[in-house]
């Protein structure tokens, strides 16, 4: 178990799921529970322009279900699975601390 901030996840995710496909689980905007299969950074469907998403605050993902960008918010992910790992998030005296689990 290795413990986390929020100022050191965005990297830890990404070093985690690689080019891999993983499911992210998150509150959405109006409140409802998410999952979703996603990948990070898919090209292929970019028709130009920047990402004008702050980076420290939100995931820019490619959802294989709906074939398009999606940004999930930092704040709001309660887990992250991809292979035999799990990150999740919760809710510490300081503000939000992730848990990175390796499952057997």
């Amino acid at each position: 178990m290795t413990l986390y901030t929020e100022a050191l996840i965005t990297p830890i995710i990404k070093h985690m799921v690689g080019q891999k496909i993983f499911k992210a689980t998150f509150f959405k905007k109006n409140g409802d529970i998410r999952e979703m299969n996603c990948k990070l950074g898919v090209k292929k469907h970019l028709k130009g322009g920047i990402n004008v998403n702050n980076r420290d605050r939100y995931l820019t993902v490619y959802d294989m279900k709906s074939e398009g960008y999606r940004n999930i918010n930092l704040n709001t992910i309660l887990e992250i699975r991809c292979g035999n790992k799990l990150i999740k998030r919760f809710v510490g005296n300081t503000g939000n601390i992730y848990n990175l689990v390796e499952l057997e």
